[in-house]
């Protein structure tokens, strides 16, 4: 990212900003990034960079895509 950030207009502070929030509210933001359409299929992203645990990481995958998988079941 640092080599390549300048391309997609990321410099450091954004760098710092994105790491330091995602310590902090990354198993909310895999969570909740799991039940919205667009944004499920990224979230893993930034959890790699921030190096979530992985079974953490399945865990708030499993209930965050859940609910929307039984939605999409029951519309269908």
């Amino acid at each position: 990212m640092e080599k390549y950030g300048r391309w997609i207009l990321m410099g450091h502070r954004e760098l710092d900003w994105a790491d330091r929030f995602f310590l902090r509210w990354g198993y909310l933001a895999v969570l909740i990034g799991r039940m919205l359409p667009v944004i499920r299929t990224f979230i893993a992203l930034p959890a790699g960079i921030a190096r979530m645990p992985r079974g953490r990481f399945h865990i708030y995958t499993f209930l965050g895509s859940w609910p929307c998988a039984w939605l999409w079941r029951t519309w269908a």
